[in-house]
């Protein structure tokens, strides 16, 4: 079977309490070369490294502890997640992805 080694990249608009940086875009990539996409544990794998992707290119080690802040990372984490998913458009990690997303929302 042929895998995919394109990266998934994901971008999003720093969060800074620099207002200079505000505007600033940050990406990265995630690879899952090494991941077969049809196999749910791989899937979640790959929900697992966006995940961390996002929260490395939205947090930038913002030490930040201030509410809003915190609460504009998780929005950009979500955000950014949610179009690298949509950019994929992979059957399995889109249904595992939605299905960990259920899983954080009704843990709040």
């Amino acid at each position: 079977m042929h895998r995919h080694i394109l990266p998934i990249v994901i971008s999003a608009l720093a969060i800074t309490t620099t207002p200079a940086a505000a505007d600033e875009t940050r990406s990265t990539r995630v690879h899952y070369g090494d991941l077969n996409l049809t196999e749910v544990g791989d899937a979640d794998e790959l929900v697992r490294r966006v995940q961390l992707a996002a929260r490395e290119v939205c947090a930038d080690n913002v030490g930040e502890r201030d509410p809003r802040i915190v609460a504009d990372i998780r929005t950009c984490v979500r955000d950014a997640m949610a179009q690298a998913i949509r950019d994929l458009d992979h059957p399995v990690v889109t249904a595992r992805y939605a299905r960990e997303e259920t899983r954080v929302l009704a843990s709040r």
